[in-house]
């Protein structure tokens, strides 16, 4: 029998027996209800028979008339009674029988109630005649009481045996219910609930991993079936398992190769770069020329730079195998300050937040440790604050907790005005990460990290690792690590003379710009407007520079004209510090052109230290090395690599020309928008951040002084599209990277003017 035949047999069987039970129930309920309304009838014929008694009784005593009245009331109301008691079809012999007593008494009552009689009667008459009447009526009565109590004990007997009768008939309905269902139960118990409990224990042990685990149900329903596939699935599992242990060894097996694969690459190719290094080093003790000492650089750096992507690649070897260890090297604290900065603006090139680095004033200038991983933790947990923050700003803080001989401890701090992390987030934060930034991931060796591993990374450098954030208010990550203090390191640079000025609105930028400057031993005076600006230059005489911050507020143009030109004036130079989103403001109010410097935020310690200090060439150097060497070519090179500007003015120099330097395409606009620039040609990188190639050479064909000035692009893309939009934003030809001089050369000579060349 089926499963299904199983429950619906057990449901009809039982739907069945309720509805007999519910039936018989309202059956024996219904003749329990009648048999007390003729209890209660006979009661009230027995009360009211024997109150007709009474009542007669009474009268002959006292002819009362209220008597008789009441005498009469009774006899009506109990032959209503009996009436309506009495049933057409069947009429009980006790009923009927009163019914005649009291047809025969009415008459019998009214003759007793007669005062006169015709004729002459004596006394005597009237006496014996009215004892007869009464003996009659008593009589009468008595024998309808007698019925009465008869009727009323027939009736009890009656309801007694029904009750009898009912009680066994209920008795045996239950019973027989109670018998179906136990049958029920014994059916469901031993045909479904004993298969689901051996179903049961054979899942179990087959969760628990017994392979070999069998249900043994031997039944031609639906349980039995699922026992069936059970079995068949358990034995395909377990050929699975086994394949699937196999491939397992496969695989662990495969990844040990490739950890010592990695490992010997990694060394193999290293033991040569070393080598380049190390004859780089000896070679630029050497009687070398300052040109050649600076390619000699720019190629140590270089390799250098291989080195630390190889060791990535070792390292994520490292990982796996849970053998990473950490580095101990020297770093310059400036350098790894300006190299975060760097991440942190093209980071955040396209949002317009502001970008603050404050570092401590008691920060030693090197320390020693794993500045690779340092870099890691800082550069992703700044990078997961821009990623997450739309307006406001992102603000990484360094402290110095304590120098303890040579121990250093500094604490992290990444501080944003973002969206926050929801309490449901914050649960999983360093389980669940994950890297978007490629520009990061390339710069730090390719491994995505996320704060996962940075929680991993801290607690290795034996650190901590927390947060505080609050859904919408922003969030607060920060970390504190250890690092050496080489011996005889002063912690303190000797302060220069000359002082810088800064006007800035921003309370946040002007704190950290001061920590910056105490650090690198640069004076840093403050003002919040113009005007305070104005009062401190005339009272203050070492002044150097002014560096103004742009604000995000609306811009008064004929303000910051001014402004700068009475500085000029006074021969103080002036640069401007632009958020990341400034750019195109700069440029719309026309102001690129009348700045000395221009600085990206955030502005840099090294930065700071450097400020002033050389001077961009202005329209008259130009104009007066036009003089002096007029056959000679001038050209501006646009590259926001240092190592790629030193390779073109390398390559440039052997034209013999004059090398203007820019490092992005906003740079470069300050020195093409001026008339009478003297600029012979371009050369331009397409990809800068700030503002890319495209962009301005967009912006310096708008000047008709600047139409047919050559502007040479060079491009790391390959794709057919990218020389295309280059040559429609107005540049006269691109060059792929790596650049080829000779192509280079070949080009200035076709596009230049042969009036300007040698």
């Amino acid at each position: 029998m089926r499963v299904a035949t199983k429950i619906n047999l057990a449901i009809l069987s039982t739907v069945v027996c309720a509805v007999v039970l519910v039936l018989g129930n309202l059956f024996i309920l219904s003749e329990q209800f009648k048999s007390l309304e003729q209890s209660k009838k006979a009661q009230d014929i027995t009360r009211l028979s024997s109150s007709l008694l009474v009542l007669a009784q009474e009268y002959v005593l006292f002819k009362s008339p209220s008597v008789a009245d009441a005498w009469l009331r009774t006899q009506e109301e109990l032959e209503r009674l009996i009436q309506s008691t009495v049933n057409a079809s069947v009429v009980p012999q006790e009923l009927s029988d009163i019914q005649s007593s009291l047809a025969e008494l009415k008459p019998i009552f009214n003759e007793l109630n007669k005062r006169e009689l015709p004729g002459n009667n004596s006394a005597v008459f009237l006496q014996r005649r009215e004892s007869l009447i009464v003996e009659r009526l008593i009589a009468e009565t008595q024998v309808i009481s007698e019925l009465g109590y008869q009727w009323a004990a027939q009736v009890n007997n009656a309801q007694a045996g029904n009750l009898k009768g009912l009680t066994l008939l209920e008795s045996v309905g239950l019973g027989g219910f109670i018998v179906v269902i136990a049958l029920l139960v014994v059916l469901m118990r031993t045909g479904v609930l004993n298969p689901l409990a051996k179903l049961k224990r054979a899942a179990d042990e087959i969760r628990n991993g017994n392979e070999d685990a069998v249900c043994e149900i031997n039944t031609n329903d639906e349980l039995g079936d699922v026992s069936k596939a059970v079995n068949q699935m358990a034995h395909n599992l377990a050929h699975k398992n086994r394949r699937l242990r196999e491939a397992n060894a496969r695989v662990e097996m495969a990844s040990q190769a490739k950890t010592e694969f990695l490992s010997n690459m990694s060394h193999e190719i290293r033991t040569p770069l070393n080598g380049i290094v190390g004859l780089t080093y000896l070679l630029k003790d050497t009687s070398v020329s300052n040109n050649q000492k600076l390619l000699l650089e720019s190629l140590e750096k270089t390799s250098r730079n291989l080195i630390d992507l190889v060791s990535d690649v070792l390292d994520i070897s490292k990982i796996e195998a849970g053998s990473m260890e950490l580095e101990f090297k020297s770093f310059s604290t400036l350098e790894f300050i300006d190299k975060v900065s760097g991440i942190m603006t093209g980071a955040a090139a396209s949002k317009p937040i502001e970008l603050i680095i404050e570092p401590p004033g008691d920060l030693p200038p090197e320390l020693i440790g794993d500045e690779l991983r340092f870099r890691q933790i800082v550069v992703n947990l700044v990078g997961n604050a821009i990623k997450f923050t739309q307006l406001g700003y992102v603000h990484l803080l360094l402290q110095v907790v304590f120098v303890q001989g040579s121990v250093c401890r500094l604490r992290v701090e990444v501080r944003d005005t973002g969206v926050g992390i929801s309490p449901q987030g914050q649960a999983n934060l360093f389980r669940q990460f994950q890297q978007a930034d490629t520009s990061v991931a390339r710069e730090f060796g390719g491994s995505g990290l996320g704060l996962s591993l940075v929680k991993k990374l801290v607690e290795l450098m034996n650190g901590k690792l927390g947060f505080s954030s609050e859904l919408g208010q922003g969030s607060t990550f920060w970390a504190e690590l250890e690092f050496e203090v080489p011996q005889g390191v002063s912690p303190a640079l000797t302060k220069t003379g000359d002082s810088l000025l800064l006007v800035s609105e921003s309370e946040l930028q002007i704190k950290a710009l001061q920590s910056a400057s105490k650090l690198v031993g640069r004076n840093l005076l403050t003002a919040g407007s113009f005007d305070e600006a104005r009062k401190l230059m005339a009272n203050t005489q070492n002044v150097v520079g002014i560096v103004l911050d742009f604000p995000k507020r609306k811009v008064d143009r004929l303000a910051w004209l001014e402004f700068v030109k009475a500085m000029d004036l006074t021969g103080v130079p002036c640069a401007v510090l632009l958020g990341s989103d400034d750019t195109r403001r700069l440029l719309d109010k026309g102001l690129n052109e009348i700045f000395t410097a221009i600085y990206v935020k955030p502005l840099t310690p090294l930065q700071l230290q450097n400020a002033f200090k050389s001077t961009v060439p202005n329209l008259v150097a130009r104009k007066n090395a036009e003089t002096t060497a007029h056959k000679k070519m001038n050209l501006l090179i646009v590259d926001d690599s240092e190592l790629n500007l030193k390779v073109l003015e390398g390559i440039l120099m052997r034209k013999q020309a004059n090398i203007t330097k820019a490092n992005n395409g906003l740079e470069a606009l300050s020195f093409l928008l001026q008339y009478g620039h003297g600029f012979d040609a371009v050369v331009m990188d397409v990809q800068m951040p700030l503002m890319d190639g495209l962009e301005a050479t967009r912006e310096l064909r708008k000047p008709a002084f600047n139409a047919d000035l050559p502007v040479i692009g060079l491009t790391g893309e390959v794709g057919p599209g990218d020389e295309k939009r280059a040559l429609e934003a107005g540049m006269n030809a691109v060059l792929h990277k790596p650049l080829q001089p000779e192509d280079l050369m070949q080009l200035l000579n076709k596009l230049v003017k042969p009036a300007n060349t040698e």
